[in-house]
């Protein structure tokens, strides 16, 4: 059961850095290099990285749950950027 749990986490967070790295493009190559982009892909990166921290079978990284959410463009940055900008246009 234990090595399942490694395989396991080992996929989410392998699942995570991937989604994370295409949302990082869409930012890096739609928001600094003004460059037409795809979309980017809302909460499954940060998502997949918090369900990984939970799963790998070490005690100190169940803490750190919240960070894939801040690191993925896709959850909070994002989100983050998309609220700011719509009230922007609002007013």
């Amino acid at each position: 059961m234990f090595w399942i749990k490694w395989v396991l986490g080992g996929a989410l967070f392998s699942v995570s850095l991937w989604i994370t790295l295409l949302n990082g493009l869409v930012f890096w190559n739609g928001l600094i290099r003004k460059k037409e982009t795809s979309s980017w892909i809302p909460l499954l990166g940060g998502l997949s990285g918090t369900f990984a921290l939970f799963v790998i079978p070490n005690l100190g990284l169940c803490y750190l749950w919240w960070v894939p959410l801040l690191l993925d463009w896709g959850c909070m940055p994002g989100f983050t950027y998309q609220l700011l900008l719509s009230l922007r246009k609002q007013s």
